[in-house]
């Protein structure tokens, strides 16, 4: 970041403080930007709801110069219990700024591809969404099987269904 070193020179030259202000054209550019992502997501469930495969693939792009990939299909490996998992990045180095995170970790991207899918299937399959999520809650952690110290998502769904009033909306997508 040459604009970093350039206000420290500035404030050792000149015995003040230093604020560099860029225009918002030029943030891309100097100040990281976040790679588009593309996601493939395909979940397979039972008639029961209970997801018995999830595969989670992203594409994006990093810079030739220093390497940062987003973790877009990270929430894939740990939201939902199933037998059968898969995640994948591919990533292609391109002639660009050094990509950074943006607003959030790349986990959000990721998390919202997901739950949409989650959305999805539940639409086809006739399920409410909230009780999809629960039927999905696992265990374990996924990852690596190991117990949870704390996980309150489920108590977390079921207090924010209640308090939204959930049961009353349009069930309709």
């Amino acid at each position: 970041r040459p604009e970093v070193v350039l206000a420290a020179m500035a404030a050792r030259e000149t015995g003040r403080r230093v604020t560099v202000a860029l225009p918002r054209r030029y943030l891309p550019a100097v100040v990281g930007h976040r790679a588009p992502t593309l996601h493939r997501l395909r979940l397979g469930a039972d008639t029961d709801g209970r997801l018995t495969s999830l595969v989670h693939e992203v594409t994006t792009h990093t810079s030739r110069v220093k390497e940062f990939v987003e973790q877009a299909a990270v929430p894939a490996r740990v939201m939902y219990g199933t037998p059968a998992l898969r995640t994948a990045h591919r990533v292609a180095a391109l002639d660009v700024p050094t990509p950074s995170w943006m607003r959030a970790p790349g986990e959000c991207p990721g998390m919202y591809a997901l739950e949409s899918a989650m959305d999805e299937l539940a639409t086809e399959l006739g399920v409410d969404p909230v009780e999809l999520r629960i039927r999905n809650e696992p265990e374990t952690e996924p990852d690596s099987g190991k117990p949870f110290s704390s996980r309150h998502l489920v108590e977390c769904l079921r207090e924010g269904a209640r308090r939204f009033g959930w049961e009353d909306r349009d069930p309709r997508p």
